[in-house]
């Protein structure tokens, strides 16, 4: 049965945006406050992390192995959360990071790291996916490209304005800045007892117990995924697209950095790359344009070869905007369409699964820019990512690869 959509013209989306349901503004702030912390950090964590490796090589391990630890917890986590409470298990989630800057700030080797890689997936992993799953449930199926949208506008307000905060306040405090993570995760915790949770749900013990003894957690979650085709397809290409995207946000302060320019300088460049993803909710509007998608990701390859031939740093500053743009105008597309290829019964499991492709791209991403920026300068990554692109504006100009992303 086809799904009836509710279209709206752009000038008009804001009105729309109000009108989503009230628990997917209220997740979408919650994960704002949560994710303000790390906004303020983030420009400086590859920094922090070079500084104390020594080589981009080791960065990219290390920021690569969280999707790895991840891509383990992705389908139990999915499965359990499919059966609890998504609101409790976000609290306790966010309560878990309140330590979680003091022992990032006391990592001294690349053992620590790993360490400390595994601690963070264990909560990380269940937080997103129980926040995506949570903003999917109470998404709209007429509304879905805009209600996960505004979801996505919470993370993304917050890479915004933390970067240009970061970038002030790493003058005066330094790496001290990174506490500031366990503090907006604490705030965060408090925001979650004005979510709304009506939902029936199995004891957590019950529900694990099932999904070890019964279910079979990977063989049933991937038997399930599998079946539907459609999603399987969808996935495989955000993978790719998701490749493009994970080894910018390491490379561009460090490529900055390189060619001399100040914190400060750094905090309002990362700031300003996210910016334009907050205008995401007004390309969902246009989530079924085809032309769209393909003239995005042709458009992006033009930017990484262009970001490959230059260096200055206004030039930097200009394409960062420019592909963080692009970026914004093909989400929108993708995730309205999970919403509507994902069962609702079965929206948490399948989530687990589909978070694996993402750690996987997040995984290759990062460890693959490490190396070949130790091996060749760190603009050589980003000609990968414009054949990537390439590739994934071919496959949108096929026909049946169109009937897959658009229905």
């Amino acid at each position: 049965m086809e799904i009836k959509r509710r279209w709206y013209h752009p000038g008009s989306f804001s009105r729309a945006m109000l009108n989503v349901p009230f628990n997917i503004k209220m997740i979408s702030a919650v994960i704002f406050l949560y994710y303000l912390g790390w906004g303020m950090v983030s420009p400086f964590l590859p920094i922090y992390y070079k500084s104390i490796l020594g080589s981009y090589t080791a960065v990219g391990l290390v920021t690569a192995l969280l999707p790895l630890f991840s891509l383990l917890l992705d389908i139990p986590a999915g499965g359990i959360i499919n059966k609890v409470s998504k609101i409790w298990v976000i609290r306790i989630a966010l309560l878990l990071y309140l330590p979680f800057s003091f022992f990032l700030l006391s990592l001294r080797s690349l053992f620590h790291f790993i360490l400390f890689r595994i601690y963070h997936s264990a909560i990380s992993t269940p937080l997103w996916i129980a926040s995506d799953s949570y903003a999917r449930e109470n998404a709209p199926r007429w509304r879905a490209a805009e209600s996960m949208s505004v979801y996505d506008v919470g993370a993304t307000l917050s890479l915004i304005a933390g970067p240009i905060i970061g970038g002030v306040l790493f003058v005066h405090f330094g790496f001290s800045l990174l506490y500031a993570i366990s503090i907006f995760a604490g705030i965060a915790f408090l925001a979650t007892f004005f979510l709304k949770d009506g939902g029936q749900h199995e004891k957590t013990k019950d529900a694990v117990k099932e999904l070890i003894f019964t279910d079979g957690i990977y063989r049933r979650a991937i038997i399930d995924f599998w079946q539907n085709r459609l999603l399987v397809k969808v996935y495989s290409f955000i993978f790719l697209f998701r490749f493009c995207m994970s080894f910018v946000a390491m490379l561009l302060p460090l490529f900055m950095k390189e060619f001399g320019a100040s914190n400060l300088q750094i905090g309002l460049v990362f700031g300003v790359y996210y910016l334009p993803l907050l205008f995401e909710p007004y390309f969902s509007v246009y989530a079924k344009n085809k032309r769209l998608m393909t003239m995005g990701l042709g458009l992006c390859a033009i930017v990484f070869v262009s970001l490959f031939a230059n260096n200055q740093l206004s030039f930097i500053f200009f394409h960062a905007i420019l592909l963080s743009l692009l970026f914004a105008a093909i989400i929108p597309m993708l995730n309205g369409r999970i919403v509507e290829l994902m069962p609702r019964e079965q929206i948490g499991k399948l989530s687990g699964v589909g978070m694996m492709f993402s750690h996987i791209a997040d995984f290759s991403g990062p460890l693959i820019a490490g190396v070949v920026s130790d091996a060749f300068g760190l603009q050589y990554m980003f000609l990968i990512g414009a054949a990537v692109a390439v590739v994934l504006a071919i496959l949108s100009l096929r026909k049946g690869f169109r009937k897959v992303l658009f229905g």
